[in-house]
């Protein structure tokens, strides 16, 4: 009952606004699954951005509109604060450089492809190298994941043995 109360509590919370920013920017912070979720946010980035930029979208509503649907809210959060700056005049890589919440690659492409003009396409080159970054480091987490699920299941299976045949061995203790 208590591992059940505090599970819907901390869900209830995870819906409040302080509760989301919360819980989302301590998933970054999670040993192997942070760096994974970090490089996911990386390629929701860049092809977003490119995608918007390609369809003729200014740069300050394509990173309005990117921060919004952003799967991390603290990231998109940190985004958004970097909005007004855009709006005086800053480079997209300078403000993506001051929020700190991306891959340094990113900023430093984002700003090369800002200088050179060519942003989409190098958005879109560097959202294509994220996206296979995320699915090996997918890939290496799963393969790390088997023995400790292979572990656990073996010892699911002892203990159910231990329980069958334990009290059979009592049983013939006492009958010889």
């Amino acid at each position: 009952v208590a591992i059940s109360g505090g599970m819907l509590a901390w869900k209830l919370w995870g819906r409040t606004e302080k509760g989301r920013l919360w819980q989302h920017r301590r998933q970054l912070d999670v040993p192997a699954l942070g760096k994974l979720a970090e490089m996911k946010a990386a390629s929701q980035f860049a092809n977003t951005m490119s995608t918007l930029l390609s369809a003729g979208l200014p740069l300050v509503k394509a990173v309005n509109v990117t921060a919004k649907i952003m799967d991390n809210y603290w990231i998109g959060t940190e985004l958004s604060r970097q909005l007004p700056k855009l709006e005086e005049g800053r480079t997209l890589g300078s403000c993506l450089k001051a929020a700190g919440v991306l891959p340094a690659l990113l900023v430093e492409m984002t700003a090369v492809g800002e200088e050179t003009g060519t942003m989409e396409s190098t958005l879109d080159v560097v959202g294509s190298y994220y996206d296979n970054e995320t699915e090996m480091a997918s890939q290496k987490a799963l393969s790390l994941l088997e023995p400790v699920v292979i572990c656990f299941l073996a010892g699911i299976v002892c203990f159910i043995l231990m329980s069958v045949y334990l009290p059979m061995f009592s049983l013939y203790g006492n009958i010889g």
